[in-house]
C-alpha cells in the first residue's frame, strides 16, 4: 500500500460535492470587501448562503437596512465573481452576535436570539409544561456563562454590556425615568 501525500489528499477530497457551498463561501469572503461600500466592509460579516440567498450580519439595525436598500447593487458585481450566482443578499444585526460564520445553512434554523435555538426547544416535544421546563433549563445553562446586570442581577448579554453596561430593561426603565421628568 503506497502512501500518499497530504496535499493529494486535501486535493480530492475538496473536489467532492459536498465541498461545493465551503468554495462558494469561501469565494465570497473573498470578495466581499471589493462588493461592498468600504465604510461597510468592518461592519458586516457574510454569515453562510441559505437557498440561494447570502445572509450577512451586520453591526447594526441602520446598517442592515441601509444596505438592503444597496442590495442588488452589491449583488450584481459578487455574482459576477461567482461561478452560480445568488438570487438575494438578506442583511440583519441579528447574526453579528452569532458564532463563527457557516458554510452550509440548508438544514439549519436561525436563532431568534443568541441564548437559544428552535432546534433547542424542538427536543423538548412533550407537554407544553415539559417543552417550557425544558426551554428554562437551556436558557439557565447558556446564560450563565454570561456576567450579571449591575442593577437587577439579571444575564446580561454581550451586546447590551456593549453598549448601555446594563440589561435592556434595566436601561429601557431608566430611559423612561428620565423622559418622565422632561
Amino acid at each position: 500500500m503506497a502512501f500518499t501525500t497530504l496535499a493529494t489528499l486535501l486535493n480530492q477530497i475538496q473536489r467532492k460535492p459536498a465541498w461545493q457551498n465551503y468554495h462558494r463561501y469561501s469565494a465570497i469572503v473573498t470578495h466581499w470587501k471589493t462588493v461592498v461600500p468600504a465604510k461597510f466592509a468592518s461592519k458586516t460579516r457574510p454569515m453562510g448562503i441559505r437557498r440561494q440567498i447570502l445572509w450577512v450580519g451586520t453591526e447594526s439595525a441602520a446598517i442592515a437596512q441601509h444596505l438592503t436598500l444597496q442590495r442588488y447593487t452589491i449583488l450584481k458585481p459578487l455574482n459576477r465573481l461567482l461561478d452560480e450566482p445568488l438570487n438575494d443578499i438578506h442583511f440583519s444585526s441579528v447574526y453579528w452576535t452569532v458564532n463563527p460564520p457557516q458554510t452550509n445553512l440548508e438544514n439549519q434554523q436561525f436563532p431568534s436570539s443568541p441564548l437559544f435555538e428552535i432546534e433547542d426547544i424542538k427536543r423538548c416535544n412533550a407537554t407544553p409544561e415539559e417543552a417550557f421546563q425544558g426551554w428554562a433549563e437551556i436558557i439557565r445553562q447558556r446564560s450563565h456563562q454570561f456576567p450579571l446586570c449591575p442593577l437587577c442581577q439579571s444575564p446580561l448579554l454581550p451586546l447590551e454590556e456593549k453598549r448601555w453596561s446594563m440589561c435592556g430593561y434595566c436601561h429601557s426603565c431608566q430611559i423612561s425615568e428620565n423622559s418622565v421628568g422632561v
